[in-house]
């Protein structure tokens, strides 16, 4: 039976500290792999975004990840849209996208690594699709009964997404829509879905259902449920494993998180075989 790995919220650069010695950085980098690689690893490995905040740095993990994997399948994360400095503002000329651009095309350069923004690629005779997609806010609004504006002032003051996330006036809204008529164009077509964002707020973590930050976490994926029956949906952005199946479609996140989340030892992807629940 086929199977896939998948892990997300890899954070890279919280594993990899920079480093003016590039021996250490490497032997940081060499650990990491050999946590996050299974000891069998199959052929393909989807990654569901927030690789890290560095493009370079990404690519070097993703490019060390696909000696390993025949197919490396990634989306975006919101973490792979931060812009941390001033330098990193004027580099992408205050425009997070494109720095996803960036890595978009710095990917392409590695024949078997697929970037997934709004599509899909068939492996095995199994078609995955993904993109980023984004948060909504539906949680605070139809589970806190709370009112947008209230949520977005939240967000302004809380989020570092708000801080590191460049655009112009009204990039959070056309970013809203933009991924949203992606994951349009995949649902239907994809046997594996993949985003970073979770589109299934049920298994909210513990402690956190009352806060307003959690709907910086989640979508209104209703719009989609009948397309995902019978499917996969892999998702992240939750640093929270998770494996069950609701309204006819199983869910699975992979996140692997911060060094802190863990007491510094990373866990291996997870392995997933299609027919399993």
């Amino acid at each position: 039976m086929p199977s896939f790995d998948l892990i997300s919220d890899l954070h890279v650069d919280f594993w990899v500290r920079p480093s003016w010695n590039p021996i250490f950085s490497a032997q940081q980098l060499h650990r990491l792999l050999k946590a996050v690689v299974p000891d069998i690893p199959s052929q393909v490995l989807v990654v569901a975004g927030d690789v890290g905040h560095i493009n370079k740095q990404n690519v070097t993990l993703l490019r060390k990840l696909a000696e390993v994997y025949r197919h490396v399948l990634v989306v975006a994360g919101n973490h792979d849209y931060y812009l941390q400095t001033p330098a990193e503002r004027h580099k992408y000329k205050y425009r997070s996208a494109l720095r996803v651009d960036e890595l978009r095309r710095m990917l392409q350069r590695i024949p078997n690594v697929h970037f997934l923004d709004g599509s899909c690629v068939k492996v095995d005779g199994v078609t995955y699709g993904g993109c980023t997609m984004w948060y909504d806010f539906q949680y605070g609004i139809q589970i806190l009964g709370g009112h947008y504006a209230r949520i977005y002032d939240h967000w302004k003051q809380h989020s570092n997404d708000s801080r590191f996330i460049a655009g112009p006036a009204g990039w959070l809204e056309e970013l809203i829509r933009e991924e949203k008529r992606k994951l349009g164009r995949i649902v239907e077509r994809a046997d594996v879905i993949v985003t970073h964002v979770a589109p299934d707020w049920s298994r909210v973590p513990e402690g956190r259902e009352l806060e307003r930050s959690t709907s910086y976490y989640y979508f209104d994926a209703e719009p989609y449920r009948k397309h995902a029956e019978g499917k996969l949906w892999c998702y992240g952005h939750v640093h929270r494993r998770d494996d069950y199946v609701r309204h006819g479609c199983r869910f699975v996140n992979g996140s692997l998180g911060y060094p802190h989340e863990l007491h510094g030892a990373p866990l291996p992807a997870v392995q997933i075989r299609f027919g399993d629940a």
